[in-house]
């Protein structure tokens, strides 16, 4: 009897990829069971399936939701200390000032603990709507903290960030549309409030990956060139040029490939030196989001991963800057960035319960009947005679095979039960012939579509669209 090889948590990691995508956060545990690191790598540890009998134990049904908090300070706190690192490295001479859009997840443990763990690092918030807004100015935040003001706003938007500057707060409102500066100017000169405004440039660069169509020229938000100047000229006559502080850009969310981010990075730097050479003081360049998070851990330009690491994305975005500024004797702005999935992707887990498995058939005996159908004959022939030597062979063959059969059952030339037959006799085939493709060290690439064809799919009971 063939003795089975042994499943190690090795193997289980391999298997999953986790050190790829984990982040440091996840690991397997010697035992084999997923463990969470909220702290990191040489954090305490906790058992996911523990903490999820524990809840039932409790009473509370699957699926459920599991957050980890110490996860979201990690992460704000990697993404803030990238920065610093790289300012120091290349002496920058001037300050990195993060930004979590509330947006990416509105929830109250999420804002109140990115508030607390940023008030170091003077980390402000992002608000898109009126009533994020609402909700960022009730938050304790460093008084440097910038609170950006996004998305298309109305009157009472405008009011309610002009409110804020007034009680103090360092609000900038971003301008979207064009519109929406004859209206900051109108609603700033009714409170008697001078407001920090923001521009956000229509780059020319657009980010990769599936939001791509959210940058470049033909996005729904930001101003083209004219506008800006145009923007320019209305301020100064309206004696406001002073109040235009931040320069933003956007190329999209989830960029997989660095050299886009590059490219937007130099393009909207050399927007900021422009509009300092025009008389504008700009204060801040706001680099937008589109730190990518590494889904699957290839490490790739893929949708899902990201060919970069945080600290490479820091050091080019510092570099890039630095380089376009110091070319024009310009002084090195306040860096922002707007990260949203980068901070919160790793902390919440959502555990569902398997409810039931779909096998492939042919794991069960299959007797030959007296009477059956020549091709499948000749398929009970196939699975005896299989081996080391001919496997190849023999599934070409059963390939082959498989196909007639299909083409003879369409034709009513053979029957449901020797089709159901045949097919089972074919994934036995398939499953012999990974058996033996395995044992050496470089399997033929035709081969490598077995594993996926002849895994198990797992159902599970939960809704994506919540």
């Amino acid at each position: 009897m063939e003795k089975l090889k042994r499943f190690t948590a090795k193997d289980a990691e391999e298997t999953y990829l986790v050190p790829h995508w984990a982040a440091g956060f996840f690991r397997v545990g010697e035992d084999g069971e997923l463990e969470v690191t909220p702290e990191g790598p040489e954090g305490p540890s906790a058992s996911l399936f523990e903490i999820v009998q524990d809840l039932r134990d409790e009473g509370r049904p699957l699926p459920v939701m599991l957050r980890f908090p110490q996860i979201l300070q990690a992460r704000l706190v990697a993404l803030n200390e990238a920065f610093r690192r790289a300012i120091k490295k290349y002496h920058y001479q001037s300050e990195y000032r993060g930004l979590y859009p509330v947006k990416v997840n509105q929830r109250r443990m999420v804002v109140e603990t990115l508030a607390k763990a940023g008030k170091p690092y003077a980390y402000g918030l992002e608000a898109g709507s009126k009533a994020e807004l609402a909700l960022i100015l009730a938050q304790d935040l460093h008084k440097e903290a910038l609170i950006a003001c996004n998305g298309f706003k109305d009157d009472d938007f405008i009011r309610l960030a002009l409110m804020g500057k007034k009680l103090g707060k360092n609000v900038v409102i971003t301008l979207e549309k064009f519109a929406e500066l004859e209206r900051v100017i109108r609603i700033a000169q009714e409170l008697s409030v001078e407001p920090q405004i923001g521009i956000r440039y229509k780059l020319k660069t657009r980010g990769t990956g599936q939001w791509e169509e959210s940058g470049g020229e033909s996005a729904k938000f930001g101003f083209t060139t004219p506008e800006i100047i145009r923007a320019v000229d209305i301020l100064a006559e309206a004696g406001m040029l002073g109040t235009i502080a931040m320069l933003h850009s956007h190329i999209g969310s989830q960029v997989t490939d660095i050299r886009r981010i590059k490219q937007a990075v130099r393009e909207i730097a050399q927007t900021y030196v422009q509009l300092r050479k025009l008389g504008a003081p700009v204060r801040y360049l706001n680099l937008g989001g589109g730190l990518a998070v590494d889904y699957d851990g290839s490490k790739t330009a893929f949708y899902a991963s990201a060919n970069y690491s945080l600290e490479e994305y820091a050091e080019d975005l510092v570099y890039v800057s630095k380089e376009v500024c110091d070319g024009h004797g310009e002084p090195h702005p306040i860096l922002v960035t707007e990260s949203g999935r980068a901070v919160t992707a790793y902390h919440s887990v959502l555990v569902l319960e398997v409810i039931d498995t779909i096998r492939p058939p042919g794991e069960e005996k299959i007797e030959q009947p007296r009477d059956t159908h020549p091709v499948v004959k000749d398929m009970f022939d196939l699975a005896r005679g299989i081996s080391a030597k001919n496997y190849r062979e023999v599934y070409h063959d059963a390939f082959a095979n498989k196909d007639t059969i299909l083409n003879l059952y369409d034709l009513g030339l053979i029957s449901l039960r020797d089709r159901a037959t045949a097919e089972a006799l074919f994934y036995q085939i398939a499953r012999k012939t990974l058996r033996f493709a395995l044992e050496f060290d470089y399997p033929a690439d035709e081969l490598e579509d077995l594993q996926k064809m002849l895994a198990d799919k797992l159902v599970c009971n939960f809704s994506l669209f919540q």
